[in-house]
């Protein structure tokens, strides 16, 4: 039999059911604590979040809106080469090279078919989406922790 290597590995400690009601437990002292604090802060944040819950997604639309930079440019040369989303331009460079190269014929998978499909492919708008449900569950949470905050600073 052939000798294996020994393999290294890594624990991952879980807390039990106590340890996530000490964890609990701690975050309401600090919420708490944040609450007597900075009331008109914590106050502000909570109906900030309540009222634009999506806040949490606006990283991710910054990515998004980074990575078709590059290709929004790309299409903006395409089209300004003639390929529009309506067809070739008239008196464009693309009319030209139709017309010197290709007559009225345009071959398959060829790169002038490739940049006028490119150029030709109009973008959805952007429209505003449901709130996600993970949103959801933090206007909820956010909500309970505004009537929390209430209660300390009024009733207590």
């Amino acid at each position: 039999m052939a000798d294996f290597h020994k393999v290294s590995t890594f624990c991952i400690r879980v807390p039990d059911l106590n340890g996530a009601l000490m964890i609990f437990k701690n975050a309401s002292i600090l919420n708490d604590q944040l609450v007597m604090g900075h009331p008109y802060i914590y106050a502000g944040t909570c109906m900030f979040l309540l009222l634009k819950p999506v806040v949490f997604t606006w990283p991710f639309k910054a990515c998004y809106m980074l990575i078709r930079l590059p290709i929004a440019f790309a299409r903006w040369f395409v089209r300004s080469l003639g390929y529009n989303n309506t067809g070739i331009a008239h008196n464009s460079f693309a009319s030209r090279y139709q017309s010197i190269n290709y007559g009225g014929y345009v071959p398959r998978d060829s790169v002038f078919s490739g940049m006028q499909s490119f150029g030709a492919h109009n973008e959805e708008a952007w429209d505003e989406e449901e709130i996600p449900v993970y949103a959801t569950l933090l206007q909820i949470s956010v909500g309970v922790l505004l009537i929390r905050c209430l209660y300390l600073l009024y009733f207590k």
